[in-house]
């Protein structure tokens, strides 16, 4: 049975007199008053578990995404994260690097270029430019 027509029986069906002596009807709606509460609790558990189940499946990505090596980014991987982080550096100073958020690639005649927003762009990429998930371990960063 539905819990809101269960609720909505005890409290209409138990003001007959006819049908419930008063201590009855007292605890038919002490009962419906009861589910009530049980109810709304209910809801707010579900929703608090749906906030938790959502806070635990991005902290499993962080995880996963931590654990991966920290290789330098292929171009194909990178035309895949289309406004994410990515921490760019120079291979010969990866120490001095800085975050970037990926807005395109694109390959010219001899160059391949990253796109960064804020009209920035990494000419020669895998030359002059290397772009990782999180700056490369070990390394004194500056940026």
């Amino acid at each position: 049975m539905d819990i809101e027509k269960l609720i909505e029986r005890l409290r209409t069906e138990s003001l007959y007199a006819d049908k419930a002596s008063l201590e009855i009807m007292d605890l038919c709606m002490e009962a419906s008053t009861a589910l009530s509460t049980l109810q709304a609790e209910n809801e707010n558990l579900r929703a608090e578990l749906e906030q938790v189940t959502a806070e635990r499946d991005a902290a499993v990505r962080q995880v996963a995404l931590i654990s991966q090596p920290n290789e330098p980014l292929t171009l194909e991987q990178l035309r895949e994260m289309d406004g994410e982080p990515v921490w760019i550096a120079n291979p010969d100073a990866l120490g001095y690097g800085r975050w970037g958020i990926v807005d395109g690639v694109y390959q010219a005649e001899d160059d391949q270029v990253l796109m960064l927003r804020g009209d920035y762009s990494c000419h020669y990429y895998g030359k002059t430019w290397l772009a990782y998930r999180r700056p490369p371990e070990g390394e004194n960063h500056h940026g």
